[in-house]
This record gives structure tokens, sequence and C-alpha cells, in this order.
């Protein structure tokens, strides 16, 4: 369960301006924090800070996000990108969800009864969320697919590898191809400096090196499942 969205407001020195946001919201039929971030006049890391501690949580940067662990097993990336939201896993392996709205109590409630575990609420802008969602979402739609009878995935980006396709991934039938192919396609299309793949405990991790920052992007569990993904890859 997470904490609270609902924050005292009646001590708190933004009430008013909090206040006059929302109904603002209502007769212009625009959203209340960007009505509220105008009206505090601040810069997009300031107005995060100022927010996240009215509402008594801790912001994180578009950076930060980038050095946490993504956990699309506990929130998918499609669902999270529909919401508003990105689960995380950071370095002590507990779970973090990013939000933009701090007073979204239908996405309260939707989280508390997906996410079984704890996890700690964080604010972050809503362009930042926008953009890491956006910066992801074409390598994340080919590791969703994994395991599905066909991959939609629209190639606008350079020319590719000949032997490796949208089309060829969806024609394959084993899995552990599957996710290699889609694995290669995927760094390739973000433009990724290094292709990790690690063996764990758990299965296979896989993991982008982008413009210098290594980020988890999937992988498959199973600690066989690893062993012949490591395989297909010496073949």
């Amino acid at each position: 369960m997470s904490v609270t969205l609902t924050p005292p407001l009646k001590s708190m020195p933004l009430a008013e301006l909090i206040q006059q946001a929302s109904l603002a919201a209502l007769s212009q039929q625009r959203p209340m924090l960007q009505i509220l971030e105008e009206l505090l006049d601040l810069d997009s890391d300031a107005f995060v800070t100022t927010i996240a501690q009215a509402f008594r949580m801790q912001s994180i940067s578009m950076k930060e996000m980038h050095q946490l662990t993504p956990a699309y097993e506990v929130l998918s990336f499609n669902d999270g990108q529909r919401r508003g939201c990105v689960a995380f896993l950071d370095a002590q392996s507990s779970l973090v969800v990013v939000v933009a709205n701090p007073i979204d109590e239908a996405l309260q409630a939707w989280l508390d009864e997906l996410i079984e575990q704890p996890f700690v609420l964080r604010l972050a802008h809503s362009s930042d969320l926008a953009a890491y969602q956006a910066r992801y979402e074409d390598s994340m739609r080919a590791m969703d697919h994994l395991g599905a009878d066909e991959v939609n995935l629209d190639d606008d980006g350079p020319n590719l590898v000949n032997a490796i396709s949208i089309q060829s991934i969806s024609e394959d039938a084993n899995p552990i191809v599957k996710l290699i192919n889609s694995t290669l396609y995927d760094g390739l299309k973000v433009g990724a400096s290094d292709i990790h793949l690690e063996c764990a405990s758990r299965g296979l991790e896989i993991k982008y090196r982008i413009d210098g920052v290594m980020t988890n992007i999937g992988g498959m569990p199973g600690r066989d499942n690893a062993d012949q993904a490591i395989s297909r890859i010496k073949v």
C-alpha cells in the first residue's frame, strides 16, 4: 500500500493557490496542475519540488529515473502509459511508482488494487514522465509482444540489419529466438551503444546502454531460458 495522496491543505501556504487553480481548471477545462504551474511561475524543476513538498512526497528528475530499474513486470508499460505512471526498483530493490499528478485519487485507487507489494510514490514533472515513456516506447513494444501471435511495430527508424525485422520477429515460433531478435532490433532502433544479457538467479536480464546510462529494459524468467538465450547468441 502507498502513502495517501491527500495533503492537509489548510495548514499549507499553497492551499489558496491550489484552490484557485482547481476552480480555474473547472471553468477552463484544463489540467489543474498546468494552471497551478502558471500561477506559481516556476521552472519545471522548482515546480515539481514545491508541489512534492506540499503533498509530502519526494520529487524525481529525468536523470534519477534513468538510474532506476523499470519494473514492467509489476506495472506494464502500456498500463503505465495510459495512466501516467511508471514503476521502478531502486538500488535496494524497493518499489517506487512515479506519477505526475499528486491529486489523482482514481490513479491511487487503481495502483493500490493492482500492486500487492508495498510501494512509495514519487512525483515527476508531466513532461519528464511523458519523455521517459516516449523514449522507451519502441523498445518495450517488441518486448511486450514476445510470445504473441503477431507483433505490430511501425519501422520508422533507419534501415536495420536485413536479417532482423518486425516481420521476421513475428514469424519466429521459438520464444528464445524471438527474444534475441527483439532485443537486437530494439537496441538498434533506440541507438543503444551496448546490449547486455546477464544470467541472474531468476533468469535473463536485458540492459541497454543509451547515452552512457545503463537501463534494464526487460528479460525472461527461468535460468534454463537464460542459458538457451546465451547459446543462441553464440550461434
